[in-house]
């Protein structure tokens, strides 16, 4: 089994280095996500309607956020911004862009992704059109229950 590492030329983040990486960079990237979306809570009026009305202070807001945030399936760092659902993982689960709350799928699949990404010959054409749903981030990416509708 192989498990990429190391950074690749002219790509601004590397692929993690889940065997002997620095542990703060590893429990940074694992955390970027929530970061992210706090973020978006704070500063760019992100509030699902699934999280209930949203508070009027912005300190409570944040709190609600994070408390939601640990509730969602964690997503592991594949490379850069880009995240794979951890176990439980559905069978063909995506690969999701993450960037704060701009999610988007970017492979159909873990072989898919890579294939684009990298600029190698997938093992077969398939363009989905569903993806199996992972919770928050699928909703997020098709903007269901998004209070910024």
């Amino acid at each position: 089994m192989a498990l990429p590492y190391g950074e690749v030329e002219g790509r601004a983040r590397s692929w993690p280095d889940w065997r002997r990486g620095d542990e703060q960079d590893l429990r940074e990237r694992l955390d970027w996500l929530c970061e992210g979306v706090v973020f978006d809570v704070l500063n760019n009026d992100f509030w699902p309607g699934s999280w209930g009305s949203r508070p009027g202070v912005d300190a409570v807001a944040e709190q609600v956020a994070r408390r939601r945030l640990l509730e969602v399936p964690t997503m592991v760092p594949l490379f850069g911004h880009r995240y794979l659902v951890a176990d439980p993982a559905p069978v063909g689960a995506p690969v999701f862009s993450i960037w704060q709350t701009d999610v988007v799928y970017y492979g159909d699949d873990l072989l898919d992704y890579l294939a684009h990404d990298f600029e190698a010959k997938p093992f077969e054409e398939h363009p989905r059109t569903v993806y199996p749903r992972v919770p928050f981030w699928s909703d997020v990416v098709e903007c269901r229950d998004c209070s910024r509708i």
